[in-house]
């Protein structure tokens, strides 16, 4: 009966572990709306918020081309703030902005500390004729080719899992907009999940406690 007893504590262990597959947590990093954000050490000023456990931190790079098309941390430069979002300080007016042919652009590099899936990114005095460039990875390396991200009506909706995001302005035209916020989808365990888990766990460890103590236990005739 000790056995089955103990082998019972290790299935209930051995279910928790199977079903935890973590359950998927919205979070929504407001830009725009927290100032607080700003951090201006080190050199160059960066940006750096954390919601619901989830830290992100926004880095500037100018001197982007438009005809190479890539990612590139070449040039780090202050990360920007209004009411609109998060901006570059380089070209002009403290948007992500290039001038168009030829041009040098913009990039916004967003760095979270645990892998996430960007399912929306909001764009701030974003007009009709702006293009957003987008990469993503974990990490994300300099040299990768950008790609056209398709915003609507400021809006990019989506699915892209990774730690790093970059988002640019580096097209042939002129564009010039903020990153307002994102929403991200973080992994979080189902709290029954961690219940099942921990009683599985403590039942395992009584059952080997108690089949400890009778193996020690000394009987006198």
């Amino acid at each position: 009966m000790k056995m089955k007893s103990v082998f019972a504590a290790g299935a209930v262990a051995a279910a928790a572990l199977a079903m935890s597959a973590p359950a998927s947590a919205a979070t929504v990093f407001d830009f725009g709306a927290n100032a607080g954000g700003m951090q201006t050490t080190p050199n160059p000023d960066i940006y750096s918020l954390t919601v619901g456990g989830v830290t992100v931190t926004a880095r500037a790079y100018t001197g982007l081309s438009s005809i190479l098309n890539q990612v590139s941390f070449a040039n780090q430069a202050d990360v920007t703030h209004n009411s609109a979002g998060l901006g570059v300080r380089g070209n002009n007016s403290g948007e992500i902005n290039d001038n168009g042919l030829l041009s040098l652009g913009e990039g916004l590099l967003l760095s979270f500390d645990q892998e996430v899936t960007l399912t929306q990114a909001l764009f701030g005095n974003f007009g009709p004729s702006d293009s957003v460039s987008f990469e993503w990875g974990s990490p994300l390396n300099e040299g990768e080719t950008l790609d056209a991200l398709t915003v609507v009506g400021g809006a990019f909706n989506g699915s892209f899992t990774g730690t790093q995001f970059f988002f640019a302005a580096n097209s042939f035209t002129k564009d010039s907009f903020r990153l307002s916020g994102v929403t991200v989808d973080s992994a979080v365990p189902e709290p029954a999940t961690w219940l099942m888990m921990i009683l599985g766990f403590g039942a395992v460890g009584a059952t080997m406690r108690r089949r400890s103590a009778t193996r020690l236990s000394v009987s006198y005739a």
